[in-house]
């Protein structure tokens, strides 16, 4: 019997789920108010993450330390959430037959 070739190494260094989702994202048709509303929750999430903050945290200068490095964690963490909210939301991932789902 013939041996089965190796998949290719990961292309992004995320494994293999985030590498299909860039090889499979085929993009899906949103209606116009959908969009509008994926952009203001994550513009709001943005500015949210940034200035809805612990008291302890409003009463440090901005160039504390501790600040910055708040400020960091909290769009790293936004921008992590948009990136894996992306894939359900707009893109048709391979259904098996190849076809291109439709």
């Amino acid at each position: 019997p013939r041996r089965r070739r190796a998949e290719p190494m990961a292309m992004t260094g995320f494994g293999p789920i985030s590498d299909a989702l860039l090889r499979e994202c085929r993009p899906l048709r949103r209606p116009i108010h959908f969009v509008f509303l994926y952009c203001l929750a994550l513009s709001s999430s943005f500015v949210g993450g940034l200035y809805l903050v612990p008291r302890e945290y409003r009463r440090l200068p901005r160039n504390d330390v501790r600040q910055i490095k708040r400020r960091i964690v909290a769009v790293l963490t936004v921008a992590i959430a948009a990136a894996l909210a992306y894939p359900p939301l707009f893109c048709r991932i391979g259904d098996g037959d190849g076809d291109g789902g439709e």
